[in-house]
């Protein structure tokens, strides 16, 4: 097999994980679109709401929440009509991507090797067979993750904290616990070289470096530093010799 060959068989597979990605992505859109467009229970809810801030608050009842209440937890179970999606997966969007995925991954091919063609699945990307196939995997991890609004809250939640954590550092934001920590580094650095310094002085002046007579310097030059700080970062900079 030569170079070429590689390089296409390389590309076909991208795009048969591309095209089940997409089928994936917008089977989410949709399940994501039908659980909030459920507009009985948005309705209800809306009228039970005016309803309910109508009324003065004295003369709310705990009755009066409870329904409202109920009518949330309704609809954040929702569930997905599947039998829609599939259908519509299966007969319409499924060919049609498959198609479109067909036709560019031919102009990338053909830029590989020019002589290239390929024509196994009627101007397709993969057999009609392979694309149910491929639509029943995806129906049947999201039947199984994604049949409530609450777990499609929940995967968004996660979702998005993981994707946080992963580009807070390119996007340069911190918590206030990493503030801290690091304020907490360089105010702990700037004392420790505030000890090393006057440990000089002391030597430059053939006095003994010890923890009284630096505190004696601080005093006369306005330093605020405790003896317990001056006792750690002395003892930390004599154990890696530079005092």
């Amino acid at each position: 097999m030569n170079s070429e060959n590689k390089k296409i068989n390389k590309l076909y597979d991208d795009y048969k994980y591309f095209l089940y990605k997409n089928l994936s992505q917008y089977t989410m859109i949709a399940i994501i679109n039908r659980l909030k467009k459920c507009e009985k229970i948005r309705e209800e809810i809306s009228s039970q709401l005016n309803s309910f801030y109508n009324i003065e608050s004295e003369k709310r009842t705990f009755w009066d929440r409870v329904k409202i209440l109920r009518l949330l937890k309704d609809y954040r179970n929702t569930k997905v009509q599947w039998d829609l999606l599939e259908k519509n997966l299966k007969q319409y969007y499924g060919y049609r991507i498959n198609n479109e995925f067909y036709i560019d991954f031919l102009i990338k091919a053909k830029k590989i090797d020019n002589n290239f063609n390929f024509n196994d699945f009627d101007c397709n990307l993969i057999s009609e067979s392979e694309l149910v196939e491929q639509i029943n995997t995806c129906l049947k991890y999201l039947k199984k993750n994604f049949n409530r609004l609450a777990q499609v809250v929940k995967y968004k939640r996660d979702y998005n904290k993981i994707y946080y954590e992963a580009t807070k550092l390119y996007r340069g934001i911190r918590t206030r616990s990493e503030v801290n920590k690091e304020l907490g580094e360089k105010k702990s650095l700037n004392s420790k070289l505030t000890v090393l310094n006057y440990a000089g002085i002391l030597k430059d002046k053939n006095i003994k470096i010890t923890i009284k007579n630096i505190l004696e310097e601080f005093q006369k030059d306005g330093v605020k530093l405790g003896q317990t700080q001056v006792s750690i970062y002395l003892k930390e900079l004599k154990q890696v010799g530079l005092v």
